[in-house]
């Protein structure tokens, strides 16, 4: 190759790059403008609260009993009545709650061994314990058989005076679930 047509190439190729980074200049110019825009707010989701309890319909009295003792404990609660408000999708409402939870409890009692919403609740608050912290706690107020992964817990058994007075199990439950919160 003659100095000449390397000259003639070397002017061919730099020509070639100057134009290949003169046509890159208005991409990189969207693409920095692109990451300097402010990220989009998240998403809003319900707020953090201690305990999550779900129920059946029947049960909404004794939940709401157990609610208010919790409550009056110092601990936040997540229960229908109180925390889904008018206009709000209730299964959206119920998903973040169990989401946002930091330990679940299920009322156990054959109104709720036969509503499929709270086998949901029942399924949804195991994954969530399984993923990571989370405390699922039993609560039984009729004599029912409990599913396998709530029969190998301990359960709240409010069905008897036996373990003391519904006042002294739902201080030590207060106490147990104020430690995982």
């Amino acid at each position: 190759m003659s100095s000449a047509e390397f000259t003639v190439t070397t002017l061919g190729t730099l020509a070639g790059v100057a134009g290949a980074f003169f046509a890159y200049l208005p991409i990189a110019h969207r693409l920095r403008r692109r990451r300097s825009l402010p990220p989009s707010p998240p998403v809003p989701s319900a707020s953090h609260c201690d305990v999550f309890i779900s129920h059946s319909q029947a049960d909404a009295t004794q939940a709401e009993r157990l609610a208010s003792a919790l409550r009056e404990a110092g601990l936040s609660v997540f229960l229908d009545a109180w925390s889904i408000e008018p206009g709000q999708v209730v299964s959206i409402q119920r998903g973040e709650g169990i989401r946002s939870a930091a330990n679940g409890i299920l009322i156990f009692s054959h109104a709720a061994m036969a509503s499929p919403e709270t086998m949901d609740d029942y399924a949804a608050i195991l994954n969530r314990v399984h993923s990571g912290g989370r405390l699922f706690v039993p609560v039984v107020i009729e004599e029912v058989p409990l599913p396998p992964f709530a029969a190998i817990r301990r359960p709240v058994d409010l069905t008897t005076s036996e373990g003391g007075s519904f006042e002294e199990k739902i201080e030590r439950l207060a106490r147990t679930l104020s430690r995982n919160s």
